[in-house]
């Protein structure tokens, strides 16, 4: 369960100044449950222009 190198080439080949791409430790659901944090955290919110996207819901 590791990112293949197709994955990897589009998370890092993103040309946008507003996008930024992280690593971390742990599998989907430790990102998950940092991304529902993020969102739950009003001072961190506070004049923050969040936005999650995932493979389902981004051409919506």
């Amino acid at each position: 369960n590791r990112v293949s190198e197709v994955q990897r080439r589009q998370m890092t080949s993103v040309l946008a100044n507003n996008v930024f791409n992280i690593a971390i430790e742990g599998n989907f659901d430790d990102a998950q449950a940092m991304v529902k944090a993020s969102f739950a955290n009003q001072g961190f919110l506070n004049g923050t222009r969040l936005v999650a996207v995932n493979s389902i819901n981004w051409a919506r």
